[in-house]
Parts: C-alpha cells; structure tokens; sequence
C-alpha cells in the first residue's frame, strides 16, 4: 500500500525500500535487532522521552 501513495520524486529512497519488500515497523523476527546493550541504551532514551513529553503534557 505505501508504495502507491508515496511519490518516487519526493520519496525515492524510501519508495525503492518499500519496492523491494523490506518490512516497516512491526516487531523484527527473532534474533534482528539491535544487541543487548544498543538496545538497553535506546530503551532508557526512549523512556527519558517518554518522560519528557508526560511533563510537558502536564504543563498545559
């Protein structure tokens, strides 16, 4: 489906990643991935973002 709707002019990476079939998002099979640690370290940065944006969110 993203293949239809993106324009190859605007897009052309992304549309040659999408035509040969890699998958976006969803969960990496088994064994893919980042490794333990790299994934560690993305896990706190994603929760000090988390964090962040409940805070912000909290102000208004």
């Amino acid at each position: 489906m993203p293949a239809q709707v993106m324009d190859p002019e605007l897009f052309p990476a992304l549309t040659a990643v999408v035509r040969a079939g890699v998958p976006l998002g969803g969960t990496p099979p088994q064994g893919e991935g980042p490794p333990p640690d790299t994934r560690f370290g993305i896990e706190r940065f994603l929760d000090g973002v988390q964090a962040w944006a409940s805070e912000r969110a909290s102000l208004r």
